[in-house]
């Protein structure tokens, strides 16, 4: 992951990017690279870019590195065009050999398909529909600047068009003042240099075409196996040492077993709240015993009422929210997130997206059409998860990986059967994966255990509730005087 933004119309175009830029530090720390004037300037440093901020310019686009594909800075020029990208291509190799292009990342090789394809939108169509992984990227292709992200809006990206013109973009909202406005992973955004004005085109749905169900619950297993080995192998390719969000549930220990299958090193993370009456937390107690019966490597984290007071300013600035549902469900994948970086971790895995998959909420046991409300829960993801988990890991450095959203899995899950997801009488939720679990060797006990919100969990929801108490407040009115407090001594 790393981060992009960029400054049009306005006097201080270079030094606005660059404030933007800095904003974002710790999305990549590998380079830095400048575009103003028609020059690209790279850096070791954001201080080292700083040196051209008083280059006049009335437009400048700016990038930060987190390399784990090659070492590839940018921006990245074409013949016409200049190209900045947050993205994780996972087939850009097998790409790159279909449509003849010479590339040594993923990056390089959208830009090239953005080039390929300037005066063929038709096929630059069916080629976006054959990525596999996450992006969000600005394209400058003589005075039209094109923004667009991934169908599911994983890689985040924030604008903001002022009434004179002006127009500003950055992967985090905090760059932006908390001013920008969310681009629709679902629409294109075009911005016309000369005119000033921004147009909106649709994306095509990569996985909503019909596809036949598979015949049987037996069929059905046999797919899955085979998408989610895919899954987890296309995005654990890089060979690096990786961290899993571990909880000891259905979903992350699924993972987890094919990480171990795939022989990938990984270690497997936990984080609790502890102290005072608070009860020893579930999430512990299953991921412990889990990890020692199945030969996971796990660290565990244990966090007490000091330290979880202690962290409550930083990691709501971190989510841009002092809302205390997000707070609460924060705070577990927040002290994982500080411990993976001292341990020099990169990657981390997580299970988000299995329940939109395999119909795990209460709600969808309540409606008619259950592949429906999937798909529903699917395209709403970056406004409830994907951002604040994005945000999480990136504070510390760490790129976060999902292989339930890989497209393939999509493709294959939200037409199945709904009996092969919940019980005819409601009694219980992703039966796939959870018989799928039993045929990898999972207990039984382990493949059909209840869902625990990550809050309820890990305990952190208590460790609030019991910080508030001692305040004479609500959990809600305590999250929000912590930010308030924060705001007046920042």
């Amino acid at each position: 992951m790393c981060s992009i933004s960029g400054a049009f119309h306005t006097e201080d175009a270079t030094k606005k990017t660059l404030a933007m830029l800095a904003h974002m530090k710790n999305r990549g720390k590998d380079a830095y690279g400048l575009y103003t004037n028609d020059k690209v300037f790279l850096g070791k440093s954001l201080q080292e870019l700083k040196e051209h901020k008083g280059q006049k310019s009335n437009f400048a686009l700016a990038h930060a590195l987190h390399a784990i594909v090659g070492f590839v800075p940018e921006p990245l020029l074409g013949k016409e065009s200049v190209f900045v990208a947050n993205c994780e291509i996972y087939n850009w190799k097998e790409l790159s050999q279909k449509y003849k292009i010479t590339a040594k990342n993923d990056a390089e090789l959208l830009h090239a398909l953005l080039d390929m394809t300037q005066e063929k939108k038709t096929l630059r169509e069916k080629i976006f529909l054959e990525l596999r992984g996450p992006y969000a990227f600005a394209y400058l292709h003589k005075d039209l600047l094109l923004l667009q992200r991934d169908y599911l809006g994983e890689k985040p990206l924030y604008y903001v068009h002022e009434k004179n013109g002006e127009f500003y973009f950055a992967s985090e909202n905090k760059a932006l003042s908390g001013k920008g406005k969310e681009l629709c992973p679902r629409q294109n955004l075009t911005y016309s240099l000369s005119t000033q004005e921004l147009s909106f085109s649709e994306q095509k749905c990569p996985f909503k075409e019909k596809r036949k169900r598979s015949k049987s619950f037996d069929e059905a297993k046999k797919e899955l196996s085979k998408y989610f080995l895919q899954a987890v192998r296309r995005q654990s390719e890089s060979k690096q040492s990786v961290g899993l969000l571990f909880s000891g549930g259905i979903d992350s220990t699924l993972i987890a077993l094919k990480l171990q299958e795939l022989q990938v090193p990984f270690v497997c993370y936990t984080a609790y709240a502890e102290g005072g009456n608070i009860e020893v937390a579930e999430d512990f107690l299953y991921a412990k015993e889990i990890a020692q019966k199945y030969g996971f490597p796990l660290k565990v984290v244990k966090v007490s009422e000091k330290e979880t007071q202690a962290a409550l300013p930083e990691l709501m600035k971190i989510i841009e929210s002092d809302e205390y549902m997000k707070v609460s469900v924060a705070l577990s994948f927040y002290f994982c997130a500080r411990q993976m970086k001292k341990d020099k971790v990169r990657i981390c895995f997580s299970g988000l997206g299995s329940e939109e998959l395999f119909a795990g909420y209460r709600r969808h046991k309540k409606v008619e059409d259950v592949n429906e409300e999937c798909l529903h829960g699917l395209l709403c993801l970056h406004e409830r998860d994907l951002y604040r988990d994005d945000l999480l890991m990136m504070s510390q450095g760490i790129e976060l990986r999902l292989p339930y959203l890989d497209y393939d899995l999509i493709h294959f899950a939200l037409p199945l059967d709904p009996s092969f997801k919940l019980r005819d009488d409601k009694s219980e939720s992703k039966i796939i994966l959870r018989e799928y679990a039993l045929d990898l060797g999972l207990d039984l006990p382990y493949a059909y255990r209840k869902k625990k919100a990550a809050q309820y969990g890990s305990k952190f929801d208590k460790m609030l509730l019991r910080l508030a108490k001692k305040e004479h407040l609500s959990k809600q009115e305590f999250t929000k005087t912590i930010a308030k407090g924060s705001k007046k001594t920042s």
